[in-house]
Order: C-alpha cells, then sequence, then structure tokens
C-alpha cells in the first residue's frame, strides 16, 4: 500500500510546523514536497519515513516538472 506524504505526517499526527523543523527545510519546501511540486532528497523521505513509522517504500511523492504529468518517485 502506498502512502503520500501529506497523509503519512497527519496520519502520525505530526504538524507542518514540526515536520519542517525535522527535516531542515523551511514551510514553503515541506509544501512543495507534500504537493508534488519539488522533489525531495532520499534523506527527507528517510525522515518521513522514520517520524511516521511508515517504511521507504510505502512513502509516495507525486513530482513533476509539468502538472500534467505527475510521476511518483521511490
Amino acid at each position: 500500500m502506498q502512502i503520500d506524504l501529506k497523509s503519512a505526517r497527519i496520519r502520525a499526527g505530526i504538524s507542518t510546523r514540526d515536520m519542517a523543523k525535522e527535516i531542515g527545510k523551511t514551510l514553503p519546501t515541506l509544501y512543495a514536497y507534500e504537493q508534488g511540486k519539488r522533489d525531495p532528497p532520499n534523506s527527507v523521505m528517510e525522515t518521513y519515513s522514520s517520524l511516521t513509522g511508515i517504511p521507504r517504500d510505502e512513502l509516495t511523492c507525486l513530482f513533476s516538472t509539468t502538472r500534467e504529468d505527475m510521476v511518483m518517485c521511490l
């Protein structure tokens, strides 16, 4: 089962402010990751996995250079 970054964070009860602090990024950057506007680095994906308790291979993020062509990062 795949779960997106935002859903994983919400399920874990982690606020956007706390997650941004944990991954060492600004709120706008966190929003961009969760909305698929930027591709998060592996370190961010690993931190999400660690903090949410969801295995890394079950976390997905939508990323695309164009909004019409969304792809999942693995």
